[in-house]
């Protein structure tokens, strides 16, 4: 079921991403889910992307952490 909300969060995300090209909420809220699901490369682009149209924003550097935590690139 978890599954399921992660996925539909992915493709909401891409919607908005789609719309707005420089949205960097849709960015990091599609990194966290591809997080969620272990999909750890996808999740290190979008964090990246996030990062780089807001390096202000914090977000996006805890997701990729993370994710290379999670990947053992640590």
């Amino acid at each position: 079921m978890m599954l399921k909300h992660f996925n539909e969060a992915i493709q909401d995300a891409t919607r908005a991403i789609q719309l707005d090209k420089e949205n960097t909420w849709a960015y990091n809220t599609r990194a966290e889910a591809y997080l969620q699901i272990e999909r750890y490369k996808e999740a290190i682009l979008d964090a990246t992307v996030a990062i780089q149209l807001d390096p202000s924003d914090p977000v996006g550097y805890g997701t990729r952490a993370e994710a290379y935590r999670m990947m053992g690139n640590w």
